[in-house]
């Protein structure tokens, strides 16, 4: 289990029960994370506006890739990169670094989460309890639907179902890939620890979630 740590700059590798394994030093403010392979991670850096290429076996940043904007959440399909960046839309590159095209999508903040799944985007926005939302659109950016039910990670099931984290209230939701059936799966809220929702993850291979949430702790679930 990979995790960026936004305070520390830092990636953190976990073995499956949970114990801390490695830590790597990355740039500045890390928050979006993509897998391109077995031993190799993106995350985005959102003060240095930067992309790192991490290799976690070796613990060291192999490469950066320059966005020059302020970017957020990150997806990875077939040898492309795709980020968010802020008051630009999707940025679309090459693992070489280079840009291929701006997929043009409402970002209002650099708080937000992608996942890509056939050809159709999913990313959510956080700006304010009022500018907070989960969007799909195609892959031309034009606009599929649009919820306010979920406002920071988001992953794809097998499906095209979307797993999506709504740090306001601390839930977890379920949207289907037409975005007209949403169900809550789990509440976390608890008054006494400000504990919110964050990154999630699905591991098409298990069937397992990763949730993890802003108070340090991560929970594993099997979807069945």
């Amino acid at each position: 289990m990979v995790f960026a740590d936004y305070n520390n700059d830092e990636v953190l590798v976990h073995n499956p029960e949970g114990q801390l394994l490695k830590s790597i030093s990355v740039d500045m403010s890390p928050y979006g994370l993509a897998v391109i392979s077995s031993i190799t991670v993106a995350v985005t850096c959102c003060k240095h506006k930067t992309i790192n290429i991490v290799n976690i076996d070796d613990c060291v940043v192999k490469q950066k890739i320059k966005v020059g904007k302020p970017c957020c959440g990150l997806s990875y399909h077939a040898d492309k990169l795709y980020v968010l960046a802020k008051h630009t839309g999707i940025l679309e590159f090459d693992l070489a670094g280079n840009l291929i095209r701006t997929i043009p999508v409402d970002v209002l903040s650099s708080e937000g989460y992608l996942c890509f799944y056939k050809d159709t985007f999913c990313y959510t926005c956080y700006q304010d309890f009022d500018e907070s939302f989960i969007a799909c659109c195609d892959d031309n950016g034009t606009e599929i639907w649009k919820l306010n039910v979920a406002d920071s990670g988001v992953t794809a099931d097998n499906y095209g179902n979307f797993f999506a984290s709504n740090s306001s209230d601390s839930t977890l939701q379920i949207v289907s890939d037409d975005g007209k059936k949403t169900k809550k799966l789990l509440d976390l809220h608890d008054p006494h620890k400000e504990t919110f929702l964050e990154g999630v993850f699905f591991d098409k291979n298990s069937s397992a979630l990763l949730v993890a949430c802003t108070s340090g702790t991560a929970r594993l679930y099997r979807v069945i």
